[in-house]
């Protein structure tokens, strides 16, 4: 084989290996834009998939916010109405005054009577009732108890035992002190049970 000839087959066998080189260089380009492609996608489906999580999640707090929200709003409103029910029941309390109505307190406001020395606060015009029901009723006690007329109608009694200890018995303070309970009651009565206030 002369010399022409093996550049001749030498040519060809670069050609040859160049023309390989090029069809494996386009197929790889091929390969890695396929994944490339792919990767792309699985990325765009991700983001898109992290998208409506984020979205769903942020409307689920917006949701439970509104509804705090709104549960908020009607507890203060119940509140407010429970309020108003007890201010209106405490104006209407003084009507139910009455000298029975003392003497009856007064007889419980005695229970625990020590002995001492007593100062009894009753509505104005029940004074001489309770007197006359103190004479009858505690004849030990009559003697030892000032039974004075508060300046306005309360309804009820409030009886000072010695200097230091006052037993409030008028209506206003037995509201006052039922009410915790009443509450609850009136509240499940009014809104239903479970949704008393707090």
């Amino acid at each position: 084989m002369g010399y022409g000839d093996l550049l001749r087959a030498l040519e060809e066998e670069v050609r040859e290996q160049s023309r390989a080189l090029r069809e494996s260089a386009r197929a790889e380009g091929e390969r890695l834009a396929a994944e490339a492609r792919a990767f792309a996608s699985r990325a765009r489906e991700e983001a898109v998939a992290r998208l409506a999580e984020e979205r769903a999640s942020s409307r689920e707090r917006a949701r439970v916010r509104a509804a705090l929200a709104e549960e908020r709003v009607l507890l203060v409103e119940r509140r407010r109405l429970l309020e108003e029910l007890r201010s209106e029941v405490s104006a209407r309390l003084p009507s139910l005054s009455d000298p029975t109505l003392s003497t009856r307190l007064l007889d419980e406001a005695l229970a625990d009577d020590d002995g001492g020395p007593l100062r009894a606060v009753v509505d104005p015009g029940h004074a001489v009732p309770c007197r006359q029901h103190l004479a009858r009723a505690h004849p030990g006690a009559a003697s030892r108890t000032a039974v004075e007329e508060a300046a306005e109608v309360r309804g009820g009694v409030e009886l000072h035992v010695g200097a230091d200890l006052t037993v409030d018995d008028t209506l206003p303070a037995r509201l006052a002190r039922a009410w915790p309970r009443l509450e609850v009651a009136l509240s499940n009565i009014l809104f239903g049970a479970g949704d008393g206030a707090e």
